[in-house]
């Protein structure tokens, strides 16, 4: 049994979760707390036991902590990363765009309807004066073809204002962002 689908039968279905990480609030977490969190961000299918042994306690005692976490919502959301280029995903991009305040609601649907657009961050504004909003958004595409395909389709009926399309040639580092102690 992988060990994330035990904890979420173990969690009450009541909390609703995301994909951010709670950890705003002081909350009490320690050294091990810390420890099972990061392995977690690491490696969300490792076994109860694999984590116990790694965190040093037995697995008993590592499940009640990892369920703790859970219901305190300091951990909130495990989930896998595809391998893009085996799915031939090659064309990675990031965009940025401004889009006038009254059509950015649109700009957000067309985002969030698009299974190529993988994270898009709403940014600061350029100017308070300026009545725009300004986003960039992680998207991939098969080929060259379908990412000016997908480019089109984010804009359609966004009247957007300023567009740069910039094509990711390496990745050189994508991971969780570790905690430590001064994260408490």
């Amino acid at each position: 049994m992988i060990f994330i689908s035990a904890i979420q039968r173990k969690v009450s279905s009541s909390l609703i979760f995301n994909s951010n990480f709670y950890i705003m609030r002081k909350k009490h977490v320690d050294e091990i707390d810390l420890m099972i969190i990061n392995q977690l961000q690491t490696n969300a299918w490792t076994t109860n036991r694999a984590l116990a042994k790694t965190v040093g306690l037995s697995p008993g005692p590592t499940l009640v902590r990892v369920q703790n976490l859970w219901k305190r919502r300091l951990i909130a959301f495990c989930r896998i990363t595809i391998n893009y280029n085996a799915f031939r995903f090659n064309q990675k991009a990031i965009l940025i765009a401004s889009v006038p305040d009254e059509k950015s609601n649109r700009f957000i649907g067309n985002m969030k309807s698009s299974r190529e657009v993988v994270s898009c961050f709403e940014l600061t504004r350029k100017s308070p004066l300026i009545k725009s909003r300004r986003f960039l958004a992680l998207v991939y595409a098969k080929t060259q073809e379908e990412l000016q395909e997908l480019v089109e389709h984010l804009c359609k009926g966004s009247n957007v204002q300023d567009l740069s399309v910039v094509r990711v040639e390496k990745t050189y580092k994508d991971s969780p962002l570790i905690l430590t102690e001064a994260d408490l």
